[in-house]
């Protein structure tokens, strides 16, 4: 939303495959700057006939997974239990991987969240190479959540935006309660670790080269107040 909010501005529309049948193939061909969204984009244009420059945002695999597992299933109930449940969920799990997946061979029909189900009959190591190939060369960013603004800034370069709306104006709701990677039991941390080791190194070297690319810009003064602003919101 802060990018559609910002100047010059975007139509904003929402794709997701829930809507494939509706959506009219000349959505595409509409005039002017327009920003199509959804956590079930990927791959959806091009079925349309048209070959769109992706963004996408990388967050640490490890904070992603407890994100998405509470969001899901805390409503209702007590902390406790689904942080007990969270442990057995990863325990069991053959694998934690995410990324791997979702930016590379699966299918634009998923479920959006983890959901092991999504990715079987899928191989993990020709996935893995087809994430890496998608985020080199189909998106325009591969921007990093633990550092939201300095991707933003980085963006508006490319895109030629002159003012970026504040972000934190349309923050999405966050869970009641999410323990931190560091409050599991150690046992959990090393689980969660070895399965998500693909995951993992996608962030570390996509993260590595967001900080190299911003290390080149000159941020001015705005940027500094506009990461402030965004600290004390």
């Amino acid at each position: 939303m802060a990018i559609a909010n910002s100047q010059p501005g975007y139509e904003i529309v929402q794709l997701t495959y829930h809507d494939e049948s509706k959506i009219e193939v000349d959505i595409f061909a509409k005039p002017g700057r327009i920003l199509f969204y959804g956590h079930n984009l990927f791959n959806l244009p091009e079925r349309m006939g048209h070959s769109p420059r992706y963004i996408t945002m990388l967050r640490h695999p490890f904070d992603r997974l407890l994100s998405d597992y509470f969001w899901l299933n805390l409503p209702g109930r007590m902390p406790c239990e689904v942080f007990e449940e969270f442990c057995r969920f990863v325990n069991a799990a053959p694998h934690l991987e995410f990324y791997i997946y979702h930016c590379g061979l699966l299918n634009y029909k998923n479920s959006q969240h983890f959901n092991l189900s999504d990715y079987d009959g899928i191989d993990e190591a020709l996935s893995q190479e087809e994430a890496i190939n998608n985020l080199d060369n189909r998106f325009q960013l591969v921007g990093i959540t633990e550092l939201f603004e300095e991707s933003l800034f980085i963006l508006a370069h490319k895109i030629g935006l002159t003012t970026i709306a504040p972000w934190w104006l349309t923050r999405h709701p966050k869970s009641l309660y999410r323990p931190t990677f560091f409050d599991l039991p150690i046992t959990i941390r090393r689980t969660i670790e070895n399965k998500c080791q693909k995951d993992l190194q996608l962030y570390e070297s996509y993260r590595e080269k967001l900080e190299h690319e911003a290390y080149s810009y000159d941020f001015n003064g705005d940027f500094f107040k506009y990461k402030n602003s965004a600290l004390i919101s």
